[in-house]
């Protein structure tokens, strides 16, 4: 066998997996809410420390909370944008409701 055909093989169902799991986690979340995603990232989670035992390290945790520091970073510059044309809407800088 060749590169190309392994290759290709990999991939030829790669749209209808990726659709049956978009299917399968609506449908989790239709009947679980929230809980369906939460308990799927915890098993996850038991999983990782299982084949990892040390997981997360100290590194592992810095560079979380660097990317979420980051992360709301982001997210108040892009409040501060939106709430220049709220707070004149309103007059009082809260947002109208």
């Amino acid at each position: 066998m060749d590169a190309d055909s392994i290759r290709e093989y990999a991939r030829r169902y790669r749209e209808l997996v990726a659709a049956d799991k978009l299917r399968h986690w609506a449908s989790q979340y239709e009947r679980l809410g929230p809980v369906a995603t939460w308990e799927a990232g915890q098993r996850l989670r038991d999983h990782m420390r299982i084949v990892q035992p040390d997981w997360p390290s100290a590194r592992d945790r810095a560079a979380d909370l660097a990317d979420h520091i980051e992360l709301k970073r982001k997210l108040d510059r892009t409040a501060g944008a939106i709430r220049p044309s709220s707070a004149k809407e309103t007059g009082s800088g809260e947002r109208p409701e």
